[in-house]
């Protein structure tokens, strides 16, 4: 995990990778925010979300 926000409740399992490929994270439909002044974002992961 890298730059990712996790509500409640989330599973990941194991090997998941969030915050490294922004599309891949985006297909997931996961939220993911530029980070200003940065070639980075953040990715938000909702409650009770698995991956």
């Amino acid at each position: 995990m890298r730059n990712a926000i996790l509500d409640r409740n989330v599973t990941l399992r194991e090997g998941t990778t969030i915050g490294y490929d922004r599309e891949k994270d985006q297909s997931r439909g996961l939220k993911t925010v530029s980070i200003p002044g940065r070639d980075d974002y953040v990715v938000a992961v909702g409650r009770g979300t698995v991956l």
